[in-house]
């Protein structure tokens, strides 16, 4: 799975957050081109590269922290507890109001810096905070087109699992926090909705099998207590978890306890719930005017132009779309090249079709469909990742500080053959890494690749490479969190 998806909680909800600002905007670079510098600043020429370069990153560092108050949810997914009882603000309004920060940045650093007298690390960066400021104008154009719901997640899961696994309890006033956010979800939910209307008013819909996706996770949110039904929902068994931990650890006492959850209940009940109600019931009036077979995305209104944004913003390469399917084409045929002689190895007497029939369907390749079955897979996986874990140190001087886990996916967004995948854990390492099984059927995953998946979407993939990117301490800490899928996911 993308980690572009997943780079950071931001990754998670991109498609709820990138909805950025203005046309293009003069003070930006061309890709490709050397960037220019007006100063009238002499003095400039007698300071040396590493210190015209440090007193860049200095610049960058104040600059990202700035960025960082655009998103209370982000500051979370980094382990800080700033903005603590806030959400993002989602839509148009705040999306410009980002760009043009980012914009105006990009002038600030040209009058500032003088470009020649940087080292080549500095230029880098140099050159990165403008691309990504392009990529964010860029994505002005399409703000609409990005599909915000569907089988690789939505609001509806995200938001709770954001309050679950990253909103940290450590204290009475932590939990206080966790309240006021679940109101500021509600808000937010509604932002999306109204997000998600706007792009059908312009021909801008998912194919129905998103809204009935969509439709079921937010039903399993909502259903179990307070909302109705057996058991307790998914936030408020989180709550009393969260608040049982409290008391445990003496921050609160049961009758401060009883208190806090009755708040979070009525939070609950009187803004969380209407917002997923109001979200279900326009997905529900909506779905008829989606398309009942997936057309691609080209097939939407100025499509083609949106394709190969997304071809530019993957690849980061002048790369058409023919050019892709050529390339495609020709690894296609090499891979087979390399299967054929797996199947001749295993001495299977069909052809590579009928191979693929019988790796696909064989039962001797599956686990049940079992809790036996989903046990086995998590603690086989587990071994896997053990066992490259001895090896990493003979091929790699530097380690990942944070750990991995190894999760099924909850109950309320896990979805039949959903995409196996990595959320990342903290820079400081104090929250670990985690991926995440979906398990609701265990026909979908197959043993013979459950292997490389694991090294792929754990160790030593995305887990090695994004958390030792977040642990760089050389460059600016804007680049450890930077994501580009031509490179996490090749």
């Amino acid at each position: 799975m993308s980690t572009t998806l997943v780079r950071s909680f931001l990754g998670a909800l991109a498609l709820l957050f990138i909805v950025a600002a203005c046309q293009k905007d003069d003070a930006v670079a061309p890709q490709g081109t050397t960037p220019a510098v007006e100063s009238t600043d002499t003095s400039k020429a007698a300071v040396s590269p590493e210190a015209e370069t440090e007193r860049l990153n200095a610049w960058f560092n104040d600059r990202y922290e700035e960025s960082l108050q655009f998103s209370p949810v982000r500051l979370t997914f980094l382990g800080r507890k700033e903005l603590y009882d806030q959400i993002d603000q989602i839509g148009e309004e705040a999306a410009r109001e980002r760009l043009a920060w980012r914009v105006a940045t990009v002038a600030k650093m040209r009058a500032s810096f003088d470009y020649d007298s940087l080292t080549l690390a500095g230029k880098e960066s140099f050159d990165l905070w403008v691309y990504e400021t392009e990529e964010a104008q860029a994505d002005m154009k399409f703000m609409y087109h990005g599909y915000r719901f569907g089988e690789l997640g939505g609001p509806e899961a995200q938001f709770p699992t954001f309050l679950i696994n990253f909103h940290k309890v450590d204290t009475k006033e932590d939990m206080q926090a966790y309240i006021t956010r679940i109101a500021e979800v509600a808000r937010a939910m509604n932002q999306v909705r109204d997000l998600c209307a706007t792009a059908a008013k312009k021909g801008i819909r998912p194919p129905q099998f998103a809204f009935d996706t969509a439709m079921e996770r937010a039903t399993k949110v909502i259903t179990g207590q307070p909302f109705g039904g057996e058991g307790d929902s998914p936030l408020l068994a989180d709550t009393k978890r969260k608040l049982g931990s409290l008391v445990e650890s003496g921050q609160i006492d049961k009758e401060q306890s009883a208190a806090l959850l009755g708040q979070a209940t009525q939070a609950l009940k009187d803004h969380f719930l209407p917002s997923y109600e109001a979200y279900i019931a326009w997905l529900e009036k909506e779905k008829p005017n989606a398309d009942e077979v997936a057309q691609g995305v080209s097939a939407l209104p100025n499509g083609k132009a949106y394709y190969d944004h997304q071809l530019a913003g993957y690849t980061t390469l002048p790369m058409t779309a023919d050019d892709v399917h050529k390339l495609g084409l020709a690894e296609v045929a090499r891979i087979r090249a390399e299967m054929e002689a797996i199947k001749e190895q295993v001495e299977f007497s069909g052809d590579l079709t009928e191979f693929f029939e019988f790796v696909r369907t064989d039962p001797q390749f599956y686990y049940p469909n079992t809790d036996e079955g989903r046990e086995e897979y998590l603690s086989t996986t587990r071994q896997f990742l053990a066992e490259i874990d001895k090896k990493l140190p003979k091929f790699f001087g530097r380690l990942p500080r944070a750990g991995l886990e190894v999760k099924r996916v909850e109950a309320f967004r896990e979805v039949d053959g959903g995409a196996q995948h990595y959320m990342p854990g903290t820079p400081d390492g104090s929250r670990d890494g985690v991926y995440y099984v979906h398990m609701s059927d265990m026909s979908a995953y197959s043993k013979t690749d459950m292997e490389t998946v694991a090294y792929h979407e754990a160790s030593p993939g995305h887990h090695m490479q994004i958390s030792i990117a977040q642990e760089l301490t050389d460059v600016p800490v804007f680049r450890t969190q930077a994501g580009f899928s031509v490179y996490s996911e090749g």
